[in-house]
């Protein structure tokens, strides 16, 4: 009998609390995937041997993000940029906290997968969002 998991899945996010929220809902949801939480501090998407990873999830924040750095690019699209140079075969979704519109269409220009703003996070939506990165 096999009891490893069908699928893994890592959040990543500053918010742990929330993360581990987040792992607990998909878990309920998805009951053949593992879910794993990283803090975005420590995560280093060179270092993480995804052989089996399925999915990423990383929740940023946006909030106060309306003045670019000094190159034009925010830091939570910085991160993201680097994020599709460094791992294009996993997908990825946003959970943006303070986001808008914009952010999101540059989410989504700069390699994520699906963008879902955690204001208006409910289960059904973040079940919609994984199905629609996994497909």
């Amino acid at each position: 009998m096999n009891t490893q998991p069908a699928q893994r899945f890592l959040v990543v996010g500053a918010d742990a609390q929330y993360a581990r929220w987040l792992r607990h809902r998909i878990e309920a949801m998805r009951e053949d995937t593992q879910v794993d939480v990283a803090a975005l501090a420590d995560f280093d998407p060179q270092a993480r041997g995804d052989d089996d990873l399925r999915l990423l999830i990383f929740v940023l924040s946006f909030a106060g993000e309306t003045e670019p750095a000094e190159d034009g690019v925010s830091p939570g699209l910085a991160f993201l940029r680097a994020l599709a140079a460094s791992s294009p075969r996993v997908p990825y979704l946003v959970i943006a906290e303070g986001g808008n519109e914009l952010s999101a269409i540059a989410s989504l220009r700069n390699g994520a997968t699906d963008y879902l703003p955690r204001g208006l996070l409910t289960p059904e939506r973040l079940g919609a969002g994984i199905e629609y990165c996994l497909a």
